[in-house]
């Protein structure tokens, strides 16, 4: 049995901007164009912090270790979530290395299940070394070998660049329309700053009294 261990203290930033990014969804589209750019700063000020704290609460409560056979996972802030998975019956075991936690140099350990209620077992996020490091003690586990073993060579498929994936990001529909809704403040707040302001207080002359009995007047400012 070995000690319990902890994910990665950076895991706290990446599970907050995925908390963050879940409030946008919810708000949606048709929230983000009928708010005022003051509302959307107050919001983004306020879901920030909410969103951090709680990936710190996630993190801090979230601890693993293998137990003979099984993986033990607990997590949960509100409630206890305990968790065990046996290791034989894990179908594939992957390391996940998202964009922004390629940039930090943390990976996700995913592990595939059959059968039960949930299929899914996740560990994000660790060091990649960490993450291979434990894919590879579990490995040896699941198949009976000795750890010392050496693995099985893998061949990498397909490798997308870096600079892909963050056009991809910067392409999307959520940050288009976040930097159209943003252009969009600015031009309003150009166009408010052409105003003209008239003094109700100043004089009115009148020129005239036509034939028709209507009064005509002009503006003297």
């Amino acid at each position: 049995m070995s000690d319990w261990s902890r994910l990665h203290p950076l895991t706290p930033l990446l599970r907050g901007g995925r908390y963050l990014l879940a409030l946008i969804a919810v708000v949606g589209q048709q929230g983000l164009c009928s708010a005022d750019g003051r509302f959307i700063a107050v919001a983004a000020g306020v879901g920030t912090p909410l969103a951090l704290l709680a990936g710190y609460l996630s993190w801090r409560t979230t601890r693993y270790r293998v137990e003979g056979s099984e993986l033990h996972i607990t997590s949960g802030v509100l409630q206890k979530r305990d968790r065990r998975v046996p290791l034989p019956r894990v179908q594939s075991i992957d390391v996940v290395r998202p964009l922004v936690g390629r940039v930090l140099g943390l990976a996700e350990l995913r592990l595939e299940v059959v059968g039960g209620g949930d299929t899914e077992a996740r560990l994000s996020y660790l060091t990649d070394d960490q993450a291979v490091a434990l894919r590879g003690s579990l490995l040896a586990l699941v198949s009976g070998t000795p750890e010392a073993d050496e693995q099985p060579t893998e061949h990498v498929l397909v490798e997308v660049p870096t600079e892909a994936l963050v056009g991809s990001v910067l392409r999307s529909p959520a940050t288009v329309l976040l930097v159209q809704r943003f252009l969009e403040t600015e031009r309003d707040a150009q166009s408010a700053s052409y105003t003209l302001n008239f003094d109700c207080n100043a004089p009115i002359a009148l020129t005239g009294v036509p034939t028709d009995g209507a009064l005509t007047s002009t503006w003297q400012p």
